[in-house]
């Protein structure tokens, strides 16, 4: 019979299973390093973001980088800031720019992990930071912002450090102050105004509990403001004095994300995103939180942890359904929030539940696994004809062994099979699975599947086919108007010519997606699209 055991009840576990922290790096490592480096950016944000960065590099547009010829708004540029010096650094050694951007990725996201393990350990003890940051890897909608040029990740890092700030302020009550100013400094240059308020009116909120108003929090929060506030307004000075016109641009319009700006305030755009997003995206904290909320129901009302987390899971779920514009940006800080709450209750987790767990996570990544190692061995070998056929679909680039990454495959395979040997308590043990799974099936994909997937993703093959003839006939810019933002960013990123998106423009080259009909004056000089590619086709002209 399937029977609970409170945790009160339980044998202690051994110091042996206890310290072997060196396993956590390990698994972070096999999580955050797969597919940083070695491919071109991918569709749909990446070409966008790289553009942005290369722009730095190349106009020293710091205040306010550009995307062709349109400034970028949606947020702060302090990720591409970062990005700009990781790939100036880096280029020295050989690696791209988009590389490099990964890697700067890769920082934040290991920043993030750092903090929300602190934040475990300092609310529920020890060895709970740790299952924090596995919980938090195990989670769905973490893999592909965990390995994306893209400044969405800047909110996960600043809500990890900032969970820990509040949580460590009932006990050191400055260096808290410290660690959330820079939180909400992250926020204040890296985000939106909306991210920041939200983190800053959601530490104030804490204030209504009578545990949290002591003079030790008030000390933290004046810490954070002192720090945090003069340092983002230089940013804000910045943009007014290169261009007062850019400023009111962003202020009315971009200013608050996901809500608008400050003249075209947007609220409540779309009631079904989180019904559709929450579940999967955030799967499998959601239950755990569910359940471990459930059980600590009782600690609500006197227990100060529990007014921090659930204030700040109150929060940030009223942020995205009360947003006009809401994105799966906007749920990385819920996300993990909810990975620090349901650290409380794994360990009481029914037993059924966590064998369903367990294994639903070694069927579900070993089959994936097996399909994966045969999909790689039907597209090395050509055999069978119709399998082929269908793996053609997604890219008809022929599939060459990579050494480095077959090695790096084997070695995760071989891995996820020695961590389903190991024993420990049901409930991390199939937490544990899961997310090693989840490694392995990125490994997998990477380590055997990069290049062959790049082919497919990559625009590279239009910016270059664009190159090419700018390079025959010498035009004075090139007309991209009407072309998406992710073809768009791909020519700004890979071409070296001037690209304009005005509808009025003296350019004598233009580029168009195929649909699009141009006037009878034109002349075609090529079609071209991403290898593999049927449906997104763009068309090059002579005007």
């Amino acid at each position: 019979m399937l029977t609970y055991t409170p945790q009160s009840e339980r044998p202690i576990a051994s110091s042996k299973e206890q310290d072997k922290p060196w396993l956590l790096v390990l698994l972070c490592l096999f999580w955050v390093l797969p597919g940083l480096m070695g491919h071109d950016p991918w569709k749909p944000e990446e070409n966008e973001a790289a553009a942005l960065i290369v722009d730095i590099l190349r106009s020293n547009h710091w205040v306010l980088p550009h995307l062709a010829d349109r400034p970028y708004f949606d947020t702060a540029p302090l990720y591409f800031w970062v990005a700009a010096v990781f790939a100036n650094a880096l280029t020295w050694f050989g690696v791209a720019v988009h590389d490099a951007a990964r890697l700067s990725t890769g920082l934040w996201v290991g920043a993030a992990l750092w903090g929300v393990g602190l934040a475990g350990r300092e609310l529920f003890g020890h060895r709970y930071g740790r299952l924090a940051v596995v919980i938090l890897l195990g989670a769905l909608g973490l893999i592909v912002w965990g390995h994306h040029i893209s400044p969405a990740i800047l909110t996960l890092t600043a809500s990890a450090w900032m969970v820990y700030a509040l949580a460590l302020s009932r006990r050191l009550p400055l260096r808290a102050g410290l660690i959330l100013g820079l939180a909400y400094l992250i926020l204040l240059l890296g985000a939106t105004w909306a991210d920041a308020l939200l983190a800053l009116l959601a530490s104030v909120s804490l204030m209504f509990y009578k545990a949290w108003r002591k003079s030790a929090y008030g000390i933290t929060l004046t810490t954070a403001l002192i720090i945090s506030l003069p340092l983002a307004a230089l940013w804000g000075y910045a943009l007014h004095t290169e261009s007062s016109v850019l400023f009111h641009t962003w202020w009315r319009n971009f200013a608050w994300g996901a809500y608008g700006g400050a003249s075209s305030v947007a609220t409540f755009g779309d009631f079904s995103f989180l019904p559709q997003t929450l579940p999967w995206f955030t799967w499998p904290v959601l239950p755990l939180t569910v359940w471990s909320v459930w059980i600590n129901r009782d600690s609500f009302r006197a227990d100060p942890r529990w007014h921090l987390l659930c204030t700040l899971a109150g929060a940030h779920l009223l942020f995205v359904i009360c947003a006009g514009h809401p994105t799966e940006a906007n749920v990385l800080p819920l996300l993990l929030v909810m990975s620090v709450i349901a650290v409380a209750g794994v360990d009481d987790l029914r037993r059924g539940a966590a064998s369903a767990l367990n294994s639903f996570a070694i069927l579900t990544f070993g089959l994936a696994a097996i399909l994966i190692w045969s999909g790689w061995l039907v597209l090395l070998i050509g055999q069978p004809a119709d399998l082929l056929a269908r793996l053609h679909r997604y890219s008809t680039a022929p599939m060459q062994i990579a050494p480095v990454g077959l090695l790096f495959a084997l070695a995760a395979t071989v891995l996820w099979g020695s961590v389903l040997l190991r024993r420990r308590a049901l409930g991390r043990k199939a937490l544990t699975n899961w997310t090693c799974g989840i490694s392995l099936i990125l490994c997998l994909f990477i380590g055997l599947f990069q290049n062959w997937i790049d082919a497919g993703k990559s625009y590279r093959p239009v910016a270059d086919a664009v190159q090419a003839l700018n390079v025959k006939f010498q035009p004075h810019c090139l007309d991209a108007t009407q072309i998406p933002s992710a073809p768009l960013g791909a020519l700004a990123y890979f071409g070296t010519y001037s690209i304009s998106t005005q509808d009025v423009n003296s350019c004598s080259m233009a580029i168009r997606p195929a649909d699009v009909t141009p006037p009878v004056r034109w002349t075609l000089l090529a079609q071209v699209q991403r290898l593999g590619e049927s449906k997104e086709q763009f068309n090059i002209y002579l005007k």
